[in-house]
């Protein structure tokens, strides 16, 4: 049995979620505040009230107001920044509504409107119960403000939301009598009281105007370049880099003005946005497949007007309706609607301009399809599109493995003689050594749940903290349970300033962690002559003067980047980088820099090394019924023909006569 590693990739997943969770949660105000008291605010809430020190607390002291706000600020830098170089996306109407926010209403309901826009929803809110009296001094005059202008509707509050509105305590308190649960008490107060009375009990209410609360969320995709519509409110990020609780890195920002050319494009870019977050909220499978299904003709329209020397296709409609039926098929494949599923493959393969990257994928999963059936026929249309698959030079090599053992099943299922089978000898896979040990499982296995095991302390486990401690304790080896992380590290630490140099239109916005093009092929083809360069100095030797130099200069700001994960040490860093060579770590850098996105999955989860005498060892754990996947293969693969040591430790549950770790 063995113990937990201090920096597992379990607790270090832990500790960047509660980071992250804290810095969403608390921030403290980076106005001049006294010594004796903290502003503690909450981003997707309400400010909450001052902290006071509990000895010197006097309830008669007057809270100090401010005139100014991080939100109003970052709002106003925003809305600035998008009318600059993008006014044309708006029409005069909304272009009106923006002046009416600018000009039209004083600061204090500037700072209303923003914390109310900045609700994971819209819906009607109490104003007794805003705690925003550091920056709104009469909050009915602010709300009045923001009605006559518009930004706030001026209906009265429907009784069914007003009710919602109340505690439970408040309900018991206004109801003539007893009730069972809360909506006994909401039948009761609506049969003895009158809609005005209800609405004067719940005090006066405000709601954003639906279009206005939209037209802002529309400037915020806009602005912040968004390619998903999550829940969490990207300004939050630009606030906690505001107050320096995440620091990005430095990099010339460069707003290209033409990533939408018109108004249409980027309607229709929102658009498939909201559907595509409508489909990840559905819970019925046939539910989101018909959001697919009403996608399809204008996902196919769009592709024949495709601009095909656009670069910037990451803003594309087309592409998000791309995404949508990808993730559509798998909806398909879970209803066993497999042949309306291999349709749609079929569709997603005669276009060759999005997802280029999953096309071996869909060549290999329609063949599964097609083969599904029992008639020859349909085996032999599954070995076409095998074959078709392996003659496409858009498919990943890791792909074409998988296609090549599809096709030997198939040749041996249709009884193809051997001298008219095709032959992929030349391709076969290295193999990784496989080593054997054993532990104690102390949980159930549970389908898409990882088991539990017992460390040699006693406490709790994963399998690969297991595995961990076995080559500390046995092998002699230092390491961490990394996925790759350790490499992606390196990777980035030496190719930093390359990484991060002026590039038209990849740098959109101050709060990226990476360039919009680094999973792409521009990437490399757009930096390759500063890549060559660097790849030459890595091979000199210099790995640790540019190793050094990169963490000294970020690691004191804990620069939140793609790829970088600080829990590292630089020592162990340096140690992992000499134990693997120049040459290693060129070649491995250089097939980073071309594929970055695709490589970044399948590397073995841990990667040790034993420094004095200069050996590296990556190690891919698997627990009882666990298999390599294809991804992983290929990565066994290519460490090995880099001239590395790759392992696949088996871990297998200890019954008693077998001998532990």
């Amino acid at each position: 049995m063995a113990t937990t590693p201090r920096s597992s990739n379990v607790h270090r997943s832990k500790k960047l979620k509660s980071t992250h969770d804290t810095g969403q949660k608390k921030l403290d105000s980076y106005f001049t505040v006294p010594e004796t008291k903290q502003l503690v605010i909450n981003v997707n809430t309400e400010i909450v009230t001052t902290e006071m020190d509990k000895e010197n607390r006097d309830q008669s002291t007057q809270e100090q107001f401010y005139e100014s706000s991080m939100y109003t600020d970052e709002f106003n830098t925003m809305l600035t920044t998008v009318l600059d170089g993008e006014e044309f996306l708006f029409t005069d109407s909304e272009l009106s509504v923006f002046d009416a926010y600018k000009t039209g209403i004083k600061g204090e309901a500037k700072h209303l409107f923003v914390r109310l826009w900045m609700r994971p929803k819209r819906r009607w809110v109490r104003l007794d119960k805003l705690k925003v009296n550091h920056h709104i001094r009469d909050l009915e005059a602010a709300a009045q403000q923001l009605r006559r202008h518009g930004l706030a509707t001026s209906e009265e509050i429907p009784i069914d939301d007003a009710l919602d509105l109340l505690t439970v305590d408040e309900l018991k308190a206004i109801s003539p009598g007893k009730a069972n649960n809360r909506a006994g008490y909401l039948a009761m107060i609506r049969t003895q009281f009158s809609a005005t009375e209800i609405r004067r009990r719940v005090g006066s209410c405000i709601l954003l105007d639906a279009d206005v609360h939209a037209l802002f969320l529309r400037v915020r995709l806009v602005y912040y370049r968004l390619t998903t519509l999550e829940e969490e409110n990207p300004m939050v990020t630009s606030i906690l880099a505001r107050i320096s609780r995440r620091n990005y890195p430095e990099y010339v920002t460069c707003r290209t003005t033409q990533v939408w050319t018109s108004r249409d494009e980027l309607l229709a870019y929102e658009q498939a946005l909201q559907i595509e977050r409508q489909f990840e909220q559905q819970e019925e499978l046939a539910n989101a497949w018909e959001l697919c299904e009403n996608c399809v003709g204008l996902w196919e329209d769009m592709l024949k007007q495709v601009d095909s020397s656009k670069v910037m296709r990451q803003f594309e409609a087309c592409r998000v309706y791309t995404r949508l039926l990808d993730h559509g098929t798998q909806v398909l494949a879970k209803l066993h609607e497999y042949e309306l599923e291999a349709i749609m493959l079929r569709k997603l393969l005669n276009q060759k301009v999005y997802r280029l990257a999953k096309r071996g994928y869909w060549y290999d999963r329609l063949a599964l399809v097609q083969s599904k059936q029992a008639d020859r026929k349909a085996k032999k249309q599954a070995l076409a599109t095998c074959v078709q698959g392996i003659q496409d030079p858009t498919v990943r090599p890791v792909d074409l493995h998988r296609l090549h053992r599809r096709i030997h099943r198939l040749e041996r299922e249709l009884a193809i003689p051997k001298r008219e089978q095709l032959d992929f000898t030349y391709l076969k896979l290295r193999k990784a050594k496989e080593r054997i040990i054993y532990g104690e499982r102390i949980s159930d296995s549970v389908p898409g749940m990882k088991a539990i095991w017992r460390a040699n302390d006693g406490s709790e486990c994963s399998v690969e903290a297991l595995a961990l401690d076995y080559y500390k304790r046995r092998q002699g080896y230092n390491g961490h349970h990394t996925e790759g992380g350790m490499i992606s590290m390196l990777f980035m630490m030496l190719f930093w300033d390359i990484v991060f140099a002026p590039m038209d239109g990849v740098f959109e916005t101050p709060y990226q962690t990476a360039p919009l093009d680094l999973e792409s092929d521009a990437f490399y083809g757009g930096r390759v002559s500063l890549i060559n360069a660097r790849i030459g100095h890595i091979e000199e030797g210099k790995f640790v003067e540019l190793i050094t130099r990169v963490d000294e200069r970020e690691r004191p700001r804990q620069t939140v980047c793609v790829g970088v994960h600080w829990d590292y040490t630089l020592q162990e860093l340096l140690e992992l980088a000499e134990c693997m060579g120049a040459t290693v770590l060129s070649s491995l850098c250089r097939l980073l820099a071309q594929e970055f996105g695709q490589r970044r999955s399948g590397l073995p989860d841990l990667c040790c090394w034993n420094y004095t005498f200069k050996k590296c060892l990556f190690i891919e754990v698997k627990g009882p019924g666990d298999k390599l996947s294809e991804t992983q293969k290929a990565w066994v693969d290519t460490l090995s023909g880099l001239g590395l040591d790759v392992e696949v430790c088996y871990v297998k549950i200890w019954k008693g006569e077998d001998v532990l770790l």
